[in-house]
């Protein structure tokens, strides 16, 4: 049976590379990850603060019952002013 079983995230810091463009500074490392289980109808979506302005990629994976998934991946400008 499908449905959605878990959501899990990734928080990554961006900062200029040498060439000026923006990279993920520790891609196997995030600032912030967790899996947040769907088995009741109450979802806890976690929540996260970076710890300093800046640009952020973060991105959530979407798993079902059946092992299926999809990826997305959004880009976010922090700035707590």
């Amino acid at each position: 049976m499908s449905g959605v079983g878990e959501y899990f995230i990734e928080v990554f810091k961006l900062e200029p590379n040498r060439d000026g463009r923006l990279v993920e500074t520790t891609p196997i490392n995030p600032i912030f990850s967790d899996t947040v289980p769907h088995t009741t109808g109450t979802i806890q979506y976690p929540q996260h603060t970076p710890p300093r302005p800046g640009m952020y990629s973060v991105l959530l994976e979407v798993r079902d019952n059946a092992n299926n998934s999809r990826i997305t991946h959004r880009f976010v400008l922090y700035d707590a002013t």
